[in-house]
């Protein structure tokens, strides 16, 4: 019998403090759930595109597409302005699955630095350095009120559904090219894996350092997300975060639709603007989203939450001319695409690190 061994007692009394402050420990780090950062890469940066020298381009580049469709479309539908250059074919939403008719003539325009244009100052978001996509003065790119080790990843949300990593595997590569043409262009620090979690993963960013996006993609005719998953990107979204959310079917359009009416009943996807700042900066295009196979519709819509985009819908496949081989799209459309996905990743960090910057101080 150890009954009145000092010894004995002080090691009984260790070992139950110990399991105590692990009981209590975990409690608290699994009810807090906030346990992950994603810091946004911290700098300066030119507001605009620099090339591999640094140098940022003023020169406005026209693109122009000429595509000999196979067959002639059913229905033809022409759009245009008399004081516009822009000249787009649109097929309708019940053509969107025929290949040859994604456009007959194209032209959109780029701008690879507009910082000194009116409609990115009037944002206050150009940067006044050089070389690199961010905002704030200095040089090289990254963002005022970002994290000298931050970097910049591509999350995309992992869900039942037959298409949610559509292009993302290590053939296809639509993320990791993405990333790397990002990388390129703008000399922000970016992830070289892919990435996928599930919607749950996001409460357990801690507010400031969660992801500034996350891409949401699919092909089925619906979306069955849980109560608590809406509830968790519901949150997201109103903690500074964008849902980029990109139609890999026409009945996944009608899917997202339906679905982000349910997680936002108070709001709806309204119409982008063509001179809204998201297709301002850092390159311009005039025509709004360029074209591509607009499973639904033509037009890029969103949600606004206190004057930022914190819900951004392209209606068909952008990634499908991220992939490797581009889905067989022409330079000029994959550039396109490839610089549309880099205003949408460049706003949603701008705009996040102004939404959160509370939680940074």
């Amino acid at each position: 019998m150890r009954t009145h061994d000092p010894v004995w007692y002080t090691s009984i009394g260790w070992s139950v403090l110990a399991h105590v402050l692990v009981i209590v420990g975990s409690t608290f780090f699994i009810a807090r759930g906030c346990s992950m950062a994603d810091p946004i890469p911290g700098g300066g940066g030119g507001g605009g595109g620099g090339g591999a020298d640094g140098a940022v381009s003023k020169k406005v580049a026209v693109v122009k597409l000429m595509k000999q469709a196979k067959q002639p479309p059913r229905r033809k539908k022409h759009f245009g302005r008399s004081n516009s250059a822009i000249s787009l074919y649109f097929p309708s939403i019940d053509d969107s699955h025929i290949a040859t008719d994604v456009a007959e003539v194209t032209e959109n325009q780029y701008v690879a630095n507009p910082a000194d244009a009116d409609a990115a100052n009037a944002g206050g978001f150009a940067g006044e350095g050089s070389g690199g996509f961010g905002s704030g003065p200095g040089s090289g790119g990254g963002f005022g009120g970002g994290s000298a080790d931050g970097m910049l990843h591509f999350r995309r949300l992992q869900y039942d559904d037959p298409g949610w990593n559509d292009g993302m595997d290590n053939e296809s590569r639509a993320d990791l090219n993405f990333l790397e043409e990002l990388h390129r262009v703008s000399h922000l620090k970016t992830a070289d894996h892919s990435e996928a979690i599930p919607v749950a993963t996001l409460r357990s960013f801690k507010k400031g350092l969660a992801p500034p996006f996350v891409y949401f993609t699919g092909t089925g005719p619906a979306i069955n997300l849980s109560s608590e998953d809406v509830r968790i990107l519901r949150q997201y979204v109103l903690d500074g975060g964008m849902i980029f959310a990109d139609a890999g079917s026409e009945e996944w359009g009608r899917a997202f639709r339906s679905f982000i009416a349910k997680v936002f009943p108070e709001r709806e996807l309204l119409d982008i603007s063509n001179d809204d700042p998201i297709f301002s900066q850092p390159f311009r295009f005039p025509g709004g989203a360029p074209p591509l196979w607009h499973h639904d519709g033509s037009r890029a819509r969103g949600m606004k939450f206190d004057g930022r985009w914190g819900v951004f819908y392209y209606p068909g496949n952008l990634n499908d001319a991220w992939k490797t081989g581009h889905g067989g799209q022409p330079p000029a459309i994959v550039t396109q695409a490839m610089r549309l996905g880099m205003n949408v990743v460049w706003y949603s960090a701008v705009h996040y690190l102004e939404a959160t910057k509370q939680f940074r101080k």
